[in-house]
Formats: structure tokens, C-alpha cells, sequence
């Protein structure tokens, strides 16, 4: 009898599982009527609303990420501060959003990820994070991308992504500055 205990709550949670997703895709696909509505609108001239793209080659901004980067002594240190406006994942108007951390290109050692902070839209990580054994003739061929993604038990659904690139000096001053997060990258 146990058995079929156990068999019947595996059955609901397999259920439960394939509806969460199919509700979400649901959802998926009533803004990409949406977004089709818009292109279409677009190519006839009638938008009331521009896309903003962003330097790094993304379009839809999703978010504000605030930043902190410094190079000294073959280290590089990136201060995850906070983030505002952040796009709602789930119906209930939030997101549990966490960063994943990438210098790119670069070994698997240089890859991070925030704690995940739940129900929250402006989240605030004041999280530091150091690469080390970057040369500094190496740091001007690097990129930081940065991945925000809120968090879920069965997949974690993308909402953002900045990449800084560090051939500009000045993202390394030490001072304080907003990026903005795009929903996608624009590809070759």
C-alpha cells in the first residue's frame, strides 16, 4: 500500500510539473502575439514605442544592473551591487533573481553567481567577486557577461544579460555605474 502511495504523489508531481511549464509557455505565447503585433505595426509605421539597444549589441531593455570594477595586481574585481526595474517572471508581479558571472574569454575558474533573493524586483546582492591571474595585457581581450536569471527548482528562466567589455578602461575605475540589461543578445 505504500507503494501505491508513493507511485500516486510521484504521478501528481509529475503532473503539477508539466502544467507549471505548460501555463508559463501559455503566457510565452500570448506576448509573442504581442511582440509580432508590434514588428508588424512597426513596418507600417504606426509604433508609439522605440526599442532601446544598448552599446554591447542588445535590444529590449529589461532592467538596471549597478556595477563596481577595478584592475590591480593581475586581479580583477567586480562589486555586484544591486539592480532596479527588473522584469516580473512569475504572474504574481516578481522574480527570485540571482547573476550568473562570466569573464569571457576565460578558464572555468572564472565563473561566478550571486545568492538568489526572493520576490523582489530591485534586489541588492553588495556581492565581490575576484578573477585572478589576469595579465594585463590579457585584461584588454575580456568581457564580463553578466546572466540574471530568476531562480525556479526545475529551470531557471532567463530575464536579462549585460556584457561589459573591457578593452574601455573606464569600466575599471573603481566607480559606481548603472548597465543596462537587454532581453537578448543581437547575433551575427
Amino acid at each position: 500500500m505504500n507503494s501505491k502511495i508513493v507511485l500516486g504523489l510521484t504521478f501528481l508531481a509529475v503532473t503539477y510539473c508539466c502544467f507549471r511549464r505548460w501555463w508559463k509557455r501559455r503566457g510565452e505565447d500570448k506576448n509573442a502575439g504581442k511582440r509580432l503585433k508590434g514588428e508588424v505595426d512597426q513596418e507600417l509605421g504606426k509604433t508609439t514605442k522605440e526599442k532601446s539597444t544598448t552599446s554591447s549589441g542588445h535590444n529590449s531593455v529589461t532592467g538596471d544592473i549597478l556595477l563596481r570594477m577595478t584592475y590591480e595586481d593581475c586581479t580583477l574585481t567586480l562589486q555586484v551591487i544591486k539592480e532596479r526595474n527588473l522584469k516580473a517572471a512569475h504572474d504574481a508581479g516578481y522574480s527570485d533573481p540571482f547573476c550568473k558571472i562570466h569573464v569571457v574569454p576565460g578558464r572555468a575558474e572564472y565563473k561566478y553567481s550571486t545568492r538568489h533573493i526572493q520576490q523582489n524586483l530591485n534586489p541588492e546582492w553588495k556581492e565581490t567577486f575576484t578573477f585572478q591571474g589576469i595579465d594585463l595585457n590579457e585584461i584588454h581581450r575580456k568581457k564580463i557577461e553578466i546572466t540574471v536569471l530568476d531562480w525556479d527548482r526545475l529551470s531557471d528562466d532567463f530575464l536579462g544579460e549585460v556584457v561589459v567589455d573591457l578593452t574601455d578602461p573606464i569600466h575599471l575605475d573603481g566607480i559606481r555605474r548603472w548597465y543596462q540589461l537587454c532581453e537578448q543578445r543581437n547575433l551575427p
